[in-house]
Parts: structure tokens; sequence; C-alpha cells
């Protein structure tokens, strides 16, 4: 539904709810003793005009110590989206590059994008129990993003051994089926024991 929402112009009303209620929640969680982050993907669409982006840029701003913000490799190629980017990181927005190594961005333009965390897209994961190159590759993205001052999570894990194979490549962040599908928030305070 996100390219509908994006085709007839919805992306901008969905989004500032979204944003708004993972403040609220993020918030009850930081009042509740729990020192965690929402992540909320940001839709370039969301941000294209300037003008109807602005208050959704200040919710974001207002929300920075509990919100971290996942965006795109295809941020790199628009000019406009460089821009919110570099908004937002000035303003302490914490920013992560989602779906890392899927096709836009170049490794050297990574020193230039202030993010602070890198997402691996599951295609790195992907049949990596039986890959020695492609832990290899892993092991060298980390390095890569140690260098910059980045953390990198690994996305689509499902299986104890690549969990295994991340850690031997030093990785320690993970995201997958192998600890839990999506949860609503009261699923996940049941499941981190919260209540």
């Amino acid at each position: 539904f996100i390219p509908l929402a994006e085709q007839t112009g919805l992306i901008r009303p969905l989004t500032a709810w979204v944003v708004a209620e993972a403040a609220v929640q993020a918030q009850a969680w930081w009042d509740a003793g729990h020192d965690v982050r929402c992540a909320v993907n940001l839709s370039m669409a969301a941000v294209a005009d300037d003008r109807a982006s602005a208050g959704l840029l200040r919710q974001l701003v207002a929300a920075a110590p509990r919100l971290t913000v996942e965006i795109t490799e295809s941020w790199l190629a628009d000019a406009r989206g460089r821009e919110v980017v570099a908004e937002l990181a000035a303003a302490g927005v914490a920013l992560a590059l989602d779906d890392f190594g899927t096709g836009w961005s170049s490794l050297a333009s990574l020193r230039a994008f202030p993010v602070s965390r890198l997402k691996l897209d599951r295609q790195f994961v992907l049949d990596l129990d039986d890959d020695d190159r492609g832990q290899d590759l892993l092991r060298a993205v980390g390095e890569l993003a140690a260098a910059l001052g980045m953390d990198v999570v690994a996305e689509g894990v499902e299986r104890p051994a690549t969990a295994a194979r991340l850690r031997a490549a030093g990785f320690s962040l993970g995201q997958g089926f192998l600890w839990s599908p999506a949860l609503s928030a009261d699923e996940l305070a049941t499941w981190a024991g919260w209540t």
C-alpha cells in the first residue's frame, strides 16, 4: 500500500500519523524505564515538497531523543533527499540507512552521508550458513562501517546458524524472525518482559 499512498499523496498524512504514534509509544516506554528507540521508515515522497513537509520535519526533530529515522539509498540520488537528511542530522535526529547494498549508493558516498547505522539488506545474509565468501563480505562491510563510526544491523536473520556466522563476522546487531516476527507495542512489552 505504500506505493499507492505515495502516488495519491496520502503518504504525508500517513507518515505524520506514524511518526506521532511512534513518538508517543517511545516516550511511554522511556517513562516506564525502558531505554529504547522506535525506528520509523521515511518515504522520500513524504518530504518531496518542502512546505508540505515542514510540520513532519518539526515532529521528527521534537521526537529525536526517542526515534531513529530509516531512509533508503535512493535518498542519496535526490537533491531534496540530501537536503532533508542534512537538516535532520544537524538537528540531532538519528539516521539509519535501510536496505543498504541494494543498488543506489557507492561505498565512497557513505562518508558524506550523515547516518549512524547501516541496515544491511537481507540479501547479504541469505544462505550465509554455507557461504564463506558471503561471510568475508559481511566482515568487510562491518569493518568499513566501524571505520566510519557506524553500527550495522543485519536484516533477515532467520536461522541460528546464520546468527552464529554473523557473530563470527563481528556483528552484534541483527533483525529477523529468528528472534520474533513483527509485534504490536503491547506484544513487544510482553515479549521483552516489561509487563
